[in-house]
């Protein structure tokens, strides 16, 4: 399944939200030689509590909207209950 996201680079407080059926990614890394987008897709993958390796970038590599793609057995449910806001 595949979701837009937005990172948040150099936040003090590394977190996750739901905003719009987007995920606003804050991660305290900065924006530099990709170690936000590192970040912001293992905390993605923390979060759907799946393999770090199952979460990957398809668009934005170098930008703040990414469309990220989550391929998981379960990763549908697992998304479409963290945008509902269930969990």
């Amino acid at each position: 399944m595949r979701v837009r996201v937005r990172v948040h680079p150099g936040a003090k407080l590394a977190r996750l939200r739901v905003e719009a059926e987007r995920l606003e990614v804050y991660v305290r890394a900065r924006a530099h030689e990709g170690a936000a987008t590192r970040e912001a897709l293992a905390t993605i993958a923390a979060a759907l509590n799946v393999a770090p390796a199952r979460v990957t970038c398809v668009q934005g590599e170098h930008s703040r909207l990414k469309l990220v793609e989550v391929t998981a057995p379960d990763a549908e449910q697992r998304l479409r209950r963290l945008l509902a806001g269930d969990d």
